[in-house]
């Protein structure tokens, strides 16, 4: 079981739709700190990526921006106590015989 919660400090957010294209709307006029986040993706690659915008009426495109994915981003992840996953090993086939 996984889950994933982000909290932000501001409305203005966005979660790429099965293109990964993203839209904010009513964004005010002003200069804002852009950042991005995937669970796919290590921190550093994802800091190297943010960016100051400005938004002045128009409608502002910041083109294409690619993530790195990692895939190896959970290999070393640990239980709660810091030690590895037991394998997990059924104890009967869920199909018959």
């Amino acid at each position: 079981m996984s889950a994933v919660i982000i909290t932000a400090q501001t409305p203005y957010y966005a979660v790429t739709d099965n293109l990964g294209e993203a839209l904010i709307l009513g964004v005010p006029d002003g200069r804002y700190r852009l950042s991005f986040w995937s669970e796919h993706a290590l921190p550093k690659t994802l800091s190297g990526l943010i960016r100051e915008v400005t938004v002045s009426g128009d409608a502002l495109r910041l083109g294409l921006i690619p993530i790195r994915a990692t895939a190896d981003i959970l290999a070393n992840h640990k239980d709660m106590y810091g030690r590895d996953y037991d394998p997990v090993i059924p104890a009967s086939s869920p199909y018959g015989q």
